[in-house]
C-alpha cells in the first residue's frame, strides 16, 4: 500500500510540475521518517535521494526533492 501511494504521489507531483512555468520539477517523498517504522522509511528515503543523485535532471529542468514525515 506504501508504494502504491509513493507512485501517486510522484505521478500528481510530475503532473502538476509540467504544467508550472518554473523550471524546478518539485517531487513530493511522502515518508514515515519516525516513530516504529522510521529504519523503513529511512532506506526509502535514501533509495530516493540515491536516484535523485543519479539523475538530478528531466528535459533540462532541476529536480528537487520535497520530503516530509507521515508521523
Amino acid at each position: 500500500m506504501r508504494k502504491v501511494s509513493l507512485v501517486l504521489l510522484l505521478v500528481f507531483a510530475l503532473a502538476g510540475a509540467a504544467f508550472a512555468a518554473d523550471d524546478v520539477i518539485r517531487i513530493g517523498v511522502y515518508n514515515c521518517l519516525t516513530g516504529q517504522n522510521a529504519f523503513g522509511g529511512q532506506l526509502e528515503l535514501e533509495g530516493t535521494q540515491l536516484a535523485h543523485k543519479e539523475i538530478p535532471e528531466v528535459l533540462g529542468r532541476k529536480v528537487e526533492l520535497v520530503v516530509v514525515d507521515n508521523k
